[in-house]
């Protein structure tokens, strides 16, 4: 097998929250996201999602992106991820959708 080497650019989003600190939401259009917080880091991929990846990281909800994460936390750690961890996640994802949803502005 040959070696293939594919570059991409990242969509990256800061949320600065007052009472949760921060979260990068970083994602590419082949389905990869990785979220860089306080609360951890943290990544998942979705191989086909079927829609572009902004559509579709704005159409979920934050129990189905927690869980997500959560699989490949649990995968590298052995744990699952801590109640308050998932709570503020939830809070900074909600957050990051708002403003994909309102293309780049902040509400």
């Amino acid at each position: 097998m040959k070696i293939k080497i594919k570059e991409d650019v990242a969509t990256v989003i800061t949320v600065l929250h007052p009472k949760l600190s921060y979260a990068t939401f970083s994602f590419t259009n082949d389905g990869i996201l990785f979220v860089d917080s306080d609360w951890g880091f943290y990544g998942h991929r979705w191989p086909n999602p079927g829609i572009p990846m902004k559509d579709f990281l704005i159409s979920i909800n934050e129990e189905y992106f927690i869980n997500k994460l959560e699989i490949n936390h649990f995968n590298e750690t052995g744990k699952k991820i801590v109640n308050t961890r998932k709570k503020a996640l939830s809070e900074l994802f909600k957050e990051f959708q708002n403003y994909l949803k309102s293309d780049g502005k902040i509400l």
